[in-house]
């Protein structure tokens, strides 16, 4: 199997919300450990790449819930909420490979750091 088929497996693994038993058993028979490794990264990727994790100092609130729900409105994305006390306020929205941060702790490091070099 080549690597474009193995990222296809693996894509379509994720599809379907789990890897059904016949995969597992066709994946642990048939692939290779180099083919095998590669099939994992792929998934490990595509199931990064399919949720999103949001984290919260405190509950979020209805508008704010309603906000990133409409965001992410059409894509096949499962949203995962946490509650993160030491961000002092705000959120945190991990998508993918990008990490949005907007909290009071993100604000307080920055203007401490702005203000260190600056003096």
């Amino acid at each position: 199997m080549n690597d474009s088929d193995l990222k296809e497996l693996a894509r379509l693994s994720v599809s379907e919300g789990s890897v059904s038993p016949d995969v597992q058993r066709y994946v642990l028979e048939k692939l290779s450990h180099s083919e095998l490794k590669s099939y994992l990264l792929h998934l490990k990727r595509e199931i990064k790449n399919s949720k999103v994790f949001i984290r919260t100092a405190g509950k979020p609130d209805k508008e704010t819930l309603e906000g990133i729900n409409k965001i992410f409105e059409g894509k096949k994305v499962e949203l995962n909420f946490s509650q993160m006390p030491k961000l002092g306020g705000g959120i945190q929205i991990e998508y993918k490979d990008n990490l949005v941060e907007l909290s009071l702790k993100a604000l307080v490091e920055k203007s401490l750091k702005n203000l260190r070099e600056s003096v």
